[in-house]
């Protein structure tokens, strides 16, 4: 076999993006099923800090998807408008379309590491996103939240 010439000597171990408020991006959603419930879609999002910190370990967003007779339905779908009025993906009352959400970007979303209790040196990192805009009192529940299109085809 050949030698395979490659600059090994220059790799650098990834870094857990810090702590604190950061301008995101999501570079790829991806429709999948939990790891823990097979029966149960996801949308895995993977999200950089866009200050081109090339070492910083990507941060995953999990969105998860309702399913018949959820009993955390209100919990997931409450998940699901967090992020897209976040990070302003397109959507409409009835759902959204997974492929309009890379490249979708955030501006001063906390960044927090939880523990891990499975492996104590790598913490979680996720995302606390804004709570959603407080409803009108009596003017329906849709009042403070503006439906999004789709992006259309260009």
């Amino acid at each position: 076999m050949p030698f395979v010439k490659q600059a090994i000597a220059d790799a650098k171990e990834g870094h857990l993006c810090p702590e604190g408020r950061h301008d995101l991006r999501c570079i790829k959603a991806e429709l999948t099923t939990s790891k823990k419930d097979s029966d149960r879609n996801i949308v895995k999002c993977t999200i950089l800090p866009d200050d081109e910190d090339e070492n910083c370990i990507p941060i995953t967003h999990v969105l998860v998807l309702t399913k018949e007779n959820d009993e955390y339905a209100n919990l997931h779908l409450t998940g699901q408008a967090r992020f897209f009025a976040a990070f302003d993906v397109p959507y409409e009352d009835d759902g959204f379309d997974p492929d309009d959400i890379p490249g979708c970007t955030a501006s001063g979303i906390m960044v927090k590491h939880d523990p891990n209790e499975n492996d104590p040196e790598s913490p979680h990192t996720r995302l606390d996103l804004p709570r959603l805009p407080e409803e009108d009192a009596g003017e329906g529940s849709n009042a403070s939240k503006p439906t999004r299109k789709r992006r259309s085809a260009a």
